[in-house]
């Protein structure tokens, strides 16, 4: 039993919880309770095998669509898995965190965004590992967990702004937030599913595989100091007055110990670039 658990259990799940640690660390306005976040985590897992059959489903369709092998990679790539797996994540939010009193922070969506994506990716890792054994574990260690991680982070970044919107009643941002929270993750995933592709080695962009591995980590990491840093209150006024009652804190004077910069979402009502660009 030992022996299974230090070969087979502590190699798929140790990179999981790392990342998850890291990105829950650095929530540093308010904690979210760990509890939550775990249910989060475990929910993520038991979702994960939905992915199975429609992704098999999504794979039967395609093929028919698409005859030649490089149309089909493209196509099963982004919308048979990316969008797939990445819709499954999003529904775990939606299900379990949007409506939660705990979300009340910007950086909480990217933390329960990435939580769920991790919850994903380990089971998705302690398959491989079962099937593949231990010397998977050390790539996927470095790839695949944060490659899901970084999903997850962007994902939480626009649904952060998607729930501040919603909030402010401003629907159109809402919806282009929305848009961007499972758009920019699964074309992401699927770029970077489809340069591990045959189809990508027999037209040699295989090797920019890297060069996307090194941008969207770094993007991650700029999104996570920022937002960790200069956090924002995503309440409405009225749950704020509820908010500051309930904790017996004053929310201005706890924000302050952080105080963001004027935000491009309190400064301007319609829609823009800076709704996608991430380090606004």
């Amino acid at each position: 039993m030992k022996t299974i658990l230090w070969l087979v259990i502590i190699p798929a799940l140790l990179p999981v919880v790392i990342l998850f640690w890291y990105i829950y660390a650095k929530d540093k306005v308010e904690k979210e309770p760990f509890g939550f976040v775990c249910k989060i985590l475990f929910m993520g897992a038991i979702f994960g095998p939905i992915a199975i059959p429609l992704e098999k489903l999504a794979a039967s369709i395609l093929s028919n669509i698409f005859i030649d092998s490089l149309s089909f990679d493209i196509a099963q790539n982004f919308l048979g898995i990316a969008l797939v797996e990445e819709s499954i994540k999003l529904a775990v939010f939606m299900i379990f965190v949007w409506k939660n009193k705990n979300f009340n922070y910007k950086y909480d969506a990217i933390v329960y965004a990435a939580t769920s994506s991790l919850g994903f990716a380990a089971l998705e890792n302690l398959l491989y590992v079962i099937s593949f054994g231990t010397q998977v574990a050390f790539v996927r260690a470095i790839f695949s967990i944060p490659g899901h991680g970084t999903f997850g982070i962007f994902m939480g970044y626009y649904l952060g702004k998607a729930k501040y919107h919603q909030n402010r009643e401003n629907t159109i941002r809402y919806w282009i937030n929305m848009f961007l929270a499972i758009s920019v993750p699964t074309i992401v995933h699927g770029t970077y599913d489809f340069l591990l592709s045959e189809s990508a080695i027999e037209i040699s962009i295989n090797s920019l595989f890297y060069v996307l591995v090194i941008v969207i980590d770094l993007i991650a990491l700029k999104i996570i100091k920022r937002i960790s840093k200069k956090d924002q209150l995503i309440l409405t006024t009225e749950q704020s007055i509820e908010h500051t009652i309930e904790t017996g804190e004053v929310l201005e004077s706890k924000i302050n110990r952080n105080k963001p910069e004027p935000d491009n979402d309190q400064e301007k009502d319609s829609p823009g670039v800076h709704d996608l660009w991430p380090f606004n």
